[in-house]
């Protein structure tokens, strides 16, 4: 579900920026130190530039000299500890950036499915890269220089009001002026952010689908249709960036009035005073030429405003992705297995090894449609090959999703792990070992790595004989043998020199690697020739055989479903039947008919 966006403001985007920064606010303090230290050091310029304009022009030797040193000494401290400040203030912004593009990465494999299918890939890569970088400058960056802006105000204005308190008051009322009208352009601004954020984002998700599907664009020629299409967004883009530049333009128009102003301002108050004999020529020049170092911190506070509404802004991207439903992952009890739950519930044997999975009254629909899954029973024993087949569309894919806990809110019904040593006798207890679940997709996973990476997938202590006996048993090891460095050939997201079913073979053995205790597969041999065909499933029937691994595949390949201990057949969400692959041929379920149309179709794709 999407979060509500309404409870986005300005400040309650930095208030909640801040709870993320957790452990790392330590930085924090040694900055707002360092903060302190060069608001001290401004002070001291202060003075050294006062000595120096007085001494000069009241012909004081003894002003100059004082001043130089302390000017000297200044310049010396400001070096190092402006170092130091830029080496904790990477330091910080290294670590708070990583911490929430790790939060928001966990928040994608926590999230239902179905929820960040609303969400381009584009949209997504880029909350997790830019807004999460723009919108930890909201306390890594702007807030701390907000600290130091206030600190240096405060000790500014003390110094100069030791100096002269009358002008000291008449320029901070005058600079005032300018953050009345930054607030005003504040609300605009937001908006517009807001709306070249989203514009960015549509422009990254056209990008992302440029950069993917080049043969596609060239074999249909969209090469002038999708340029189009990318001018017509960055348009966009650019017409936002205007609107944001011209706000921030005239904000800061308004500062450079507020500053020539406030120095006429000066000139006219403290020369009534020189006139009047309340103060000299000298001490007028030095106020005049310091004064910057008390309006600069007033101007600078009104500035950073739109700069916190920017960071809002992309906050705001992150945490409507962070707000999002997450998976139910505490299991619940129901006292009858005859008694649908409302509940996924998954059941683990805490000691024994998990016999198989038991499917009880599932339903399943997504979001406000209509059931895509009514009514499903069924239990997949250990040591078992179960076939879930039906015609397109009918379920299969949703079902074993749903197995896998990929997506855990059925409408109604529970799915619980078995063990043969404590079946289920009429009490669900919820249990809570771990049990070695894997998941194989039909379309294969590969990422930018080499052809070992992809198969050790972040498995540790993994030997190379354990990697090359996973891909013989798979049959991946002679097509990986066939590329220019073997096993450390580098592979891209599209697979590079490798066909669809070697890349297939490889996604098989990464799930073998993993040992595992129950198998799903989603059309394990859907991109493989016959022969290769035919030794996989020999390799499904012998993990089941030898190992006792109990294996779930959805499939419309005949030659796995003969191979079946178990089919169950689903047409249009619904179980029609279940037995072996004899048993429903001899029955009245429509089974015979659907077969046919599967086998024809498989012949076709053969010739």
């Amino acid at each position: 579900m999407f979060a509500d966006k309404r409870t986005y403001t300005t400040l309650g985007m930095l208030t909640r920026l801040w709870t993320l920064t957790g452990k790392y606010r330590m930085f924090i303090i040694l900055l707002l130190f360092a903060a302190c230290l060069v608001s001290l050091i401004e002070v001291g310029y202060l003075e050294s530039i006062r000595r120096l304009v007085k001494g000069a022009t009241e012909a004081q030797f003894s002003l100059l000299y004082s001043g130089l040193i302390i000017g000297v000494s200044i310049v010396v401290l400001r070096l190092i500890v402006t170092a130091f400040m830029t080496r904790v203030e990477t330091l910080f912004q290294q670590k708070t950036l990583l911490s929430v593009q790790s939060l928001l990465l966990s928040s994608f494999s926590n999230t239902e499915t179905r929820d960040l299918a609303h969400y381009h890939t584009g949209d997504l890569t880029s909350r997790v890269w830019t807004s999460a970088k723009e919108a930890q400058k909201g306390i890594n960056q702007h807030g701390i220089e907000l600290a130091k802006n206030i600190i240096q105000l405060i000790l500014a204005f003390a110094y100069f009001s030791w100096v002269n308190l009358p002008l000291s008051l008449a320029i901070i009322a005058f600079t005032l002026i300018y953050p009345l009208v930054t607030v005003g352009l504040g609300k605009r601004l937001q908006i517009r952010h807001d709306q070249l954020n989203a514009s960015a984002a549509s422009r990254d998700e056209i990008l992302t689908e440029i950069i993917q599907a080049p043969v596609e664009i060239r074999s249909y020629g969209l090469a002038g249709y999708v340029h189009h299409h990318f001018k017509d967004r960055m348009d966009q883009v650019f017409r936002h960036t205007m609107s944001v530049s011209v706000l921030q333009r005239l904000s800061e128009a308004a500062g450079r009035v507020s500053t020539y102003g406030g120095m006429i301002l000066i000139l006219y108050l403290g020369g009534m005073q020189v006139l009047n004999g309340h103060m000299d020529v000298g001490g007028l020049a030095a106020f005049l030429v310091a004064s910057s170092q008390l309006t600069r911190p007033i101007e600078s506070l009104s500035g950073l405003w739109n700069d916190f509404i920017g960071s809002a802004s992309h906050a705001s991207r992150i945490f409507e992705v962070l707000d999002l439903e997450r998976k139910n992952t505490v299991a619940n009890t129901s006292t009858n297995t005859n008694v649908r739950s409302d509940t996924y519930l998954v059941q683990l044997e805490k000691q024994s090894k998990p016999a198989g999975i038991n499917v009880q009254h599932v339903s399943y629909r997504y979001a406000e449609q209509e059931e895509v899954l009514t009514d499903i029973s069924f239990e997949a024993k250990q040591g078992k090959l179960t076939v879930i087949t039906g015609p397109s569309g009918c379920g299969k894919t949703t079902l074993l999703k749903l197995i896998a806990g990929l997506d855990d809110t059925p409408v109604t019904g529970s799915i619980q792990v078995m063990n043969q040593k404590n079946p289920l006798n009429g009490v669900n207890e919820v249990q809570t070992a771990h049990v070695n679940q894997v998941y194989v997709p039909q379309q294969a996973f590969i990422f930018t790595g080499t052809v070992e990476e992809n198969i050790v997938f972040g498995q540790e202590g993994i030997s190379a004989d354990q990697l090359k006996v996973a891909a013989h048993m798979t049959l991946a090891h002679d097509a990986i043998m066939r590329q220019s460095l073997g096993y450390g050939t580098e592979l891209q997201p599209q697979g590079g020199t490798m066909s669809g079913g070697e890349l297939q073979r490889i996604s098989l053995a990464r799930a073998m690697l993993r040992n595992p205790d129950i198998l799903l597969l989603d059309e394990p041999t859907s991109s493989q020739d016959p022969w290769h065909e035919q030794r996989l499933n020999d390799l499904f029937a012998r993990i089941t055989a030898d190992k006792g691994t109990t294996v779930i595949a959805v499939t419309h390949r005949l030659s796995l479903i003969e191979r079946a201990d178990q089919v169950i057949y689903i047409q249009k969400g619904r179980v029609v039947d279940t037995g072996t692959h004899r048993e429903l041929l001899d029955r009245p379920n429509g089974y015979r008919s659907y077969i046919a149309e599967q086998d024809t179709e498989v012949e076709e794709q053969h010739e």
